[in-house]
């Protein structure tokens, strides 16, 4: 039988807000623990520190050419592009 699909993102949000344990959260909800805590590591906690900052001193000479859009991809599979 498959499992029904759950949307962790919004179910590790919650388990934030609520300010429960990991395990107390999953008894009451009806989570699987262990696989909760693979979630936690996904989204787990960002802060501004986890972020870095880009600075350009000065624009590139106009000889140069710069791609209109930037796309970075990480590790896990996410992709971020700017245009």
């Amino acid at each position: 039988m498959a499992r029904p699909y759950k949307n962790w993102a919004s179910i590790f949000k919650e388990w934030q807000a609520s300010g429960e344990t990991k395990a107390a959260f999953c008894r009451q909800h009806g989570h699987c623990r262990k696989y909760f805590n693979v979630v936690c590591r996904r989204y787990g906690p960002i802060s501004s520190s986890d972020f870095i900052q880009i600075k350009m001193n000065e624009p590139p000479p106009p000889s140069v050419v710069v791609p209109s859009t930037l796309r970075i991809t990480t590790p896990c599979g996410f992709v971020v592009e700017l245009s």
